[in-house]
């Protein structure tokens, strides 16, 4: 055999741990007796066990570290463990040395006892593991549904898109044919004028030939002869001046056809959304509700942009408006459908806060819960020194956004209970998401503070 299985199988043999009482051929030992200090196999273990004086000694597996057994102080077995220092002890260190007066059980005792401990902790990690299991099953069967998803949306997208395009080259061609069309009638009429001039520029050519040859004649005869030949209508009628007739395309017509050809696709848009299920209402119908408009605030006069200013506006009393902030709500409440919104707040020194909100909420009082977002009727994000927080019953999260997020995008969908803000750039930038149960209609508000602030519903 080689060099590394001779030396592997003199490893195995140093490490074989044999029968003591075996003198003529050891057998493997079986176990070790720590008080005689011996190694048996199982036979001379049989022996050693039926007499009546060796019963009770202590086995171990069989073992060749028999130091490792006895106390390195008294050289005694190790019989106990110290619970207070966590080692093994002797029945000296117990009675009479460091462990005297410690938290000391019997090597079974406690050894039972740890096992216990560890049986309970084995079975919690058990159940953990397997619970580890389950939620990596669950976030592979999530990974996979979201591939799925997206695959679909895109799916869905490019469908959509085909529609669109397909709708919008349906209307480009019929725009183009009628342009096209009035282009050649204008064309055409230009043409016949062309033609004409063409035959006009001929008759004078002639007639210039004509006269040129008879204005060139030097003999008297033959020029009174010829100038007495000639057409005399020739040159009253190519004298008479050539009148054109400027043409050009109606840009007022085409601009109103080009309207026309495109009322439609606004609504053909919405229908092909809602064919592939993406429709949502917008919020172009907001307005601003001047009854619940704090006295601070002034609107444009579509009412969907609101300025601050310091002097108090003379508005009716009004159980609905906001007595000591500067806040308003919309006209319009929500209470089914899916709806996005966006208001615009461009000046960044400006605190705002922008949210969805119960009618119920607070009114009069002077206390922060008549805030959007700081009571459990409203949820709101709010931007006050360089910091955006999503707001709900006065609890906030940061939130996390690239440059000042002056246009803040509003997702409702009233149905299913769910509520997102967005950062609106070139990109939507997902905000938060709140999730709750809506019971009531729903309305979007607006506070703005701080001079020359001003919000604009999109």
């Amino acid at each position: 055999c080689s060099i590394v299985e001779q030396f592997q199988k003199v490893q195995v043999t140093a490490n074989q741990v044999w029968c003591d009482f075996c003198l003529d051929q050891p057998l493997a030992a079986a176990k070790t007796c720590l008080n005689c200090e011996t190694s048996l196999c199982d036979l001379h273990l049989q022996k050693h066990l039926e007499k009546p004086a060796l019963k009770h000694h202590h086995m171990v597996e069989a073992t060749l570290s028999l130091a490792d057994r006895k106390c390195p102080e008294h050289q005694e077995l190790l019989r106990y463990y110290c619970g207070n220092d966590g080692v093994c002890a002797c029945v000296t260190c117990y009675v009479a040395g460091a462990h005297r007066n410690h938290d000391v059980k019997t090597l079974k005792e406690a050894h039972d006892e740890k096992r216990a401990a560890l049986s309970q902790t084995l079975r919690r990690l058990n159940e953990a593991g397997r619970l580890t299991d389950g939620a990596s099953a669950e976030l592979a069967d999530n990974v996979r549904a979201v591939e799925g998803t997206g695959a679909d949306m895109r799916d869905k997208i490019a469908a959509l898109y085909r529609e669109i395009g397909a709708f919008l080259g349906k209307r480009e061609r019929e725009t183009l044919d009628c342009i096209n069309a009035q282009e050649s009638d204008v064309v055409n009429r230009l043409k016949v004028q062309q033609e004409e001039v063409e035959c006009r520029k001929r008759g004078i050519s002639k007639a210039l030939k004509q006269l040129q040859v008879l204005y060139d004649q030097r003999d008297p005869v033959v020029f009174f002869k010829e100038f007495a030949a000639r057409d005399p209508g020739i040159i009253s009628a190519e004298e008479r001046s050539t009148q054109v007739t400027k043409e050009s395309l109606d840009m007022k017509m085409m601009s109103v056809m080009v309207q026309k050809k495109l009322e439609g696709v606004a609504g053909e848009t919405d229908a092909l959304l809602a064919k592939h299920g993406f429709h949502t209402q917008g919020g172009s119908q907001l307005t601003f509700d001047l009854n619940t408009a704090n006295r601070h605030l002034v609107f444009s006069n579509d009412l969907k942009t609101v300025s601050w200013k310091g002097e108090l506006e003379p508005y009716p009393n009004s159980p609905e408006r906001f007595e000591h902030y500067s806040q308003v709500l919309c006209s319009q409440g929500f209470s089914s459908g899916c709806y996005y919104f966006e208001v615009e707040i461009p000046r960044e020194h400006t605190m705002y806060l922008v949210g969805i909100t119960y009618k119920e909420i607070k009114r009069k009082e002077n206390i922060t819960a008549a805030l959007v977002g700081f009571n459990n009727l409203s949820w709101s994000v709010f931007w006050r020194n360089r910091n955006l927080i999503g707001l709900h019953n006065s609890k906030g999260t940061p939130l996390t956004y690239t440059a000042y997020p002056c246009k803040i995008g509003i997702w409702l969908d009233y149905d299913s209970g769910v509520l997102s803000f967005y950062q609106v750039a070139d990109t939507l930038t997902h905000l938060c998401t709140f999730e709750t149960v809506f019971t009531d209609p729903v309305f979007l508000g607006v506070c703005i503070q701080g001079a020359g602030s001003f919000a604009t519903l999109c």
